[in-house]
């Protein structure tokens, strides 16, 4: 996932490709193609491999004229997905990739004789990936489709990536569909690249973010508005990154647009990305922007900017390449005396060679800068830093970028596409301290999309900001899409939840008891707490889910609750309180069992009491215990143990047909050995001796899983 898409850095080429016959022309062009595509010019090398793909289903022989074409500057971005752009004047439009009829004509060849050329198979693929890898996702998705069609199975992310093709352009069921049966095929041999990403798990992930996208669409998060920023900012091919500044009065941000004030020969020149500002006009509208004044922007890229809160300090992301040497690194310009100095590369604690470290963040008392790197350390691609890596569960082995954290709220804000979400990079928020922020959520529809969204930033209120998308189709861009600046209206309801977690018998807190919450629908996974010294435990909640609560201390019981967020609009804070019984030394009788004149069968109403026992070893399933069954002291002592074995095992039996594991169980008879009242003599007191209990032996199970 690139975080910038389309910028151009205009070097025009000319390249005059002489015409020396069929084969050594298709040869060439296909050199190109290859080229282009190892050099990450995805629009260059899609357009090479459309001529190629052109010339086996037209049979063409002189294919090739001399032409021009728009190089361009490496834009800033996250992975390998790095983008370009052809000039829209010089690009032809591309062959159609599979005629209706392929029936042979005068100049043609049919398609079942080019389907097994290795040359075809090879452009066509990579003209799949070079659309999909500049962001052209109908037309990847259109191409991969031809490719699994021709079953090309060499390629063994084909499935995946014609899949995720579908998801982006919001074709969810057909996507669920494709990502099924990607999973099925590599469940017994899991794809994992040199980056060590598990496909396999992805393509799962990926399944659950079209389920979340769908109800999220469905159910769009209520208080939210997101609009297009009016054309004259979102000029150009490129706008993103927005920035508060000036008391928030002017809004900083990046673009890459036509030069001001051109030549005549630069009427249409497109710069590379600089920094721009707009500011608020009497109306309380935004103004036209103009090039930021100070002395940042370059011939380079700069873009994924900060502003200290005292406007003392700018930093910002410069990016291309200089001397043969391409550089994504973090810059300072500071403020002296009203005046912006020249902007100083920041050392090697935040800058690596080799490396990327981009989109910095600074809080506003101006202690820490967050950004994002790849650099050595990390868990996965781009991952969050600031003085540390922030660590899990917010980085994942994917892409996590732009950040913002608001310290006074504990909240840091973040796009990632390692986490469960609607398309590519997903806006997300994670509460707490940042050495114990819990999971992050995904802000929904319709701050989210089926494409990239990224560099969210909110203003003081916290009710309103901008984020950069490329969710809405741009003509500009050769049929791709290019990041656009949206202004976000944000009031969603907001959901908490708090209590104490208290001894059952006198009320007093229990300090460091274990809280879990759990999705019932487990689209998440389970997040624990731990209560303080007065026994008391918070956490935000998640809109539109139902949640499995439970608090547990060893030597007591646990307890459990329930909480539900579905359908709510407005903000509440939920309180719940736990009370938690201390587990007796001994045996605990479970009365209620019955069985009949020398029989071990379970009656019914026993069975009744025993569904109220699978229901608490299920609350607490950290027990072991053993059951055991007695009788009085009449009859045989031998007979006796036997019959009281057959039923402590009748019991176990039934427990085991309701979900509880075995090896939490341990069945005993003890006939007569352990009565209640030694000398009984009463049927009252026989009665009493003939019980059923258990007694807890563990409290430290956990069940193995295959």
């Amino acid at each position: 996932m690139s975080s910038v898409k389309n910028t151009y850095l205009i070097i025009a080429c000319v390249l005059l490709v002489s015409v020396q016959g069929y084969s050594q022309n298709k040869r060439e062009l296909l050199n190109y193609a290859d080229q282009s595509f190892q050099d990450q010019n995805y629009v260059a090398s899609a357009y090479f491999y459309g001529k190629v793909v052109g010339s086996f289903i037209k049979g063409e022989q002189d294919l090739v004229y001399p032409y021009e074409f728009i190089g361009w500057n490496e834009p800033l971005k996250t992975d390998e997905a790095d983008t370009s752009s052809l000039d829209s004047n010089a690009v032809e439009e591309m062959p159609e990739i599979m005629p209706e009829d392929t029936s042979a004509t005068e100049g043609e060849v049919t398609l079942d004789k080019i389907k097994n050329d290795e040359g075809y198979k090879h452009a066509l693929y990579h003209l799949a990936e070079s659309y999909r890898l500049s962001y052209n996702y109908i037309n990847a998705e259109a191409v991969y489709q031809q490719c699994v069609e021709l079953e090309l199975e060499e390629y063994p992310l084909l499935h995946f990536w014609y899949a995720l093709s579908l998801k982006k352009n919001m074709k969810y069921g057909a996507a669920q569909h494709e990502f099924n049966d990607f999973i099925k095929a590599t469940k017994g041999s899991p794809y994992t690249d040199s980056l060590g990403t598990n496909y396999y798990k992805r393509a799962k992930k990926e399944m659950s973010g079209c389920r979340q996208a769908v109800e999220g669409i469905a159910n769009p998060v209520p208080g939210v508005k997101v609009t297009t920023m009016d054309s004259f900012i979102n000029e150009g091919i490129s706008t993103f990154s927005a920035s508060y500044y000036n008391e928030e009065a002017s809004v900083l941000f990046s673009t890459a647009r036509t030069a001001q004030n051109p030549s005549k020969w630069e009427k249409d020149k497109i710069e590379s990305s600089n920094i721009y500002t707009f500011s608020l006009t009497p109306d309380s509208t935004w103004g036209r922007p103009s090039k930021f004044n100070a002395p940042v922007n370059s011939i380079n890229n700069e873009g994924g900017m900060s502003i200290a809160s005292d406007q003392s300090k700018l930093y910002f992301t410069r990016w291309g390449e200089t001397d043969g040497i391409k550089e994504y690194h973090i810059y300072l310009s500071k403020n002296f005396n009203g005046r912006w100095l020249p902007p100083q590369k920041l050392s090697d604690q935040v800058n690596i060679s080799g490396y990327k470290s981009m989109h910095p963040y600074i809080t506003p008392d101006g202690t820490k800068l967050f950004y994002s790197s790849n650099r050595p350390g990390g868990k996965g691609r781009m991952d969050l830093w600031y003085s540390i890596n922030v660590g899990w569960p917010v980085n994942t082995k994917e892409d996590e970028v732009s950040p913002m954290y608001l310290e006074e709220e504990k909240t840091l804000y973040f796009s990632s596409n390692g986490h469960t979400g609607m398309g590519g990079l997903d806006i997300f928020e994670a509460f707490g301290e940042l050495e114990e922020l819990y999971r992050p959520e995904n802000l929904g529809f319709p701050i989210n999309s089926s494409r990239d969204d990224h560099f969210f930033v909110l203003n003081r209120n916290l009710n309103k900001g901008f984020l950069s998308s490329d969710r809405a189709d741009c003509p500009d861009c050769d049929g791709g899409n290019c990041l656009e600046l949206y202004q976000v209206d944000y009031g969603p309801p907001q959901f908490t939840l708090s209590g104490h977690v208290y001894t059952k018998l006198n009320k007093k807190p229990i300090p460091n008891a274990l809280v879990t919450i759990k999705d019932v629908n487990e689209y998440y996974e389970p997040s624990f707490i731990i209560t303080d010294k007065d026994g008391y435990y918070f956490t935000p909640l998640r809109r539109e889910m139902v949640y499995y609560l439970k608090a547990q201390k060893v030597k007591f019981f646990a307890d459990a609750k329930d909480v539900s967020t579905k359908g709510l609009e407005r903000s509440t804070d939920f309180v719940r309180d736990f009370y938690l019984p201390r587990i007796p030394i001994g045996e605990i009788e479970i009365k209620g069992i019955e069985y009949d004149y020398d029989k071990w069968d379970l009656r019914p109403v026993s069975k009744i009491t025993l569904d109220s026992l699978v229901i608490f070893l299920g609350i607490n399933d950290n027990i072991t215990i053993e059951l055991s069954s007695h009788t009085d002291n009449r009859g045989q002592d031998e007979y006796n143990e036997k019959l009281s074995q057959k039923r402590a095992q009748s019991v176990v039996d039934y427990l085991i047909e309701n979900g509880i594991p075995l090896d939490r169980l341990t069945p005993v008879g003890y006939g007569e050995k352990k009565p209640v009242i030694k000398d009984a003599e009463t049927e009252e007191e026989h009665q009493r001796n003939r019980r059923t209990a258990f007694e807890v032996l563990r409290q430290d199970y956990v069940e193995l899983k295959k």
